[in-house]
């Protein structure tokens, strides 16, 4: 079962070297409703309502899923592509999902907060992305009245989200800033600007592989065009800083070789395992991506590696294996996977 037939890491947009993808997410509260720890159950119902009546005159064709009634599968899916938090969906009971017309937009319905519009998409448009998120939030305010103090900003649920509830956060690909295994440089930089850097925990080598994500910090009331602009500022040294890296390393023969080495034992792998778990995939896919991005290899498209990344997973695995009419076990999930990829990998 999907929400959208296109997938927003699926549409035509141009690829980035450094990020894979960007994330907005706004958190929005209506007046006279507490907080959502605070609802009743009358409450609930109600706000359900009103909130998918003004999503609707957004998105003629939106629709409303509750998370408790929905299939176990489809909610680790939504996890899997980053449009909701599994840690969300154990806490809140009566949270619910809004479609849209468009694959890259979804609303999030008490979830924390009343109402949290998310604008998903490959790569890096952030400017235009946020411009689109601003002028929807400034319809759906008209609709809603959001809570808003003149001296706060934004109420929200959690503090750090009180002022303009913005949250933007970047998947980013360096794997020549991370080579060493010694991020405090690359961390100062973008704590300098006000954000956060972390690698990518799930990762065995999150340092090799070089995934992490830049998120902003609590910006009070500040605007969103002045956050895309410190953005922006703080993207360019960490691009320039990460192919003056990778420049370093392909100028040494020794380490070129090395790197050259690990993409063609991970495509081999890729396409010759019989049995993959998620991991195992993962870091291949990263290692292809990196030699890709370098010009180590040919073959190997960038534009098809979030799409592969998100799909490669569990939920998304477990699908095709549910489509197969094939048990859940370890052993046919990692078989179904090692199939799957190798195919992908064929038509690449």
């Amino acid at each position: 079962m999907s929400i959208h037939q296109k997938k927003w890491y699926s549409t035509e947009l141009p690829s980035d070297d450094v990020v894979v993808s960007t994330r907005i997410r706004l958190a929005r509260n209506i007046i006279d409703f507490p907080f959502v720890g605070g609802l009743a159950s009358t409450q609930i119902a109600s706000l359900e309502d009103i909130i998918l009546s003004a999503w609707k005159k957004q998105f003629s064709n939106a629709s409303l899923l509750r998370f408790r009634s929905m299939p176990p599968l489809l909610k680790k899916k939504l996890v899997e592509e980053n449009v909701v938090d599994r840690g969300d969906l154990l806490t809140y009971q009566s949270s619910f999902l809004l479609t849209s017309s468009s694959p890259n937009i979804f609303g999030l319905g008490l979830v924390s907060d009343h109402l949290r519009v998310i604008y998903l998409s490959k790569g890096r448009i952030m400017s235009p992305a946020m411009t689109h998120m601003a002028e929807l939030d400034r319809r759906l305010d008209k609709e809603l009245s959001f809570a808003f103090s003149l001296e706060l900003g934004y109420l929200n649920a959690n503090f750090t989200d009180v002022g303009n509830g913005i949250n933007v956060t970047l998947l980013l690909h360096i794997p020549a800033s991370l080579s060493n295994q010694d991020d405090d440089y690359i961390r100062k930089i973008v704590s300098e600007f006000g954000f956060s850097l972390e690698p990518v925990k799930a990762l065995r080598d999150c340092a090799t592989q070089g995934l992490a994500i830049l998120s902003t910090k609590p910006f009070n009331d500040e605007k969103p065009e002045k956050i895309i602009k410190r953005l922006e500022e703080c993207y360019h040294i960490v691009i320039n800083y990460e192919r003056e890296r990778k420049t370093d390393i392909l100028s040494h023969k020794g380490l070129r070789e090395d790197a050259r080495k690990r993409v063609l034992e991970a495509y081999e792998f890729l396409k010759n395992s019989e049995r993959l778990s998620s991991r195992e995939c993962t870091e291949a896919l990263l290692s292809l991506r990196t030699g890709a991005v370098w010009s180590l290899i040919d073959g190997f498209d960038v534009d098809s590696f979030l799409r592969l990344y998100i799909e490669c997973q569990p939920g998304h695995i477990r699908e095709r294996l549910e489509e197969k009419r094939l048990s859940f076990s370890r052993e046919e999930e990692e078989r179904e996977r090692a199939s799957w990829i190798s195919s992908q990998l064929t038509r690449i």
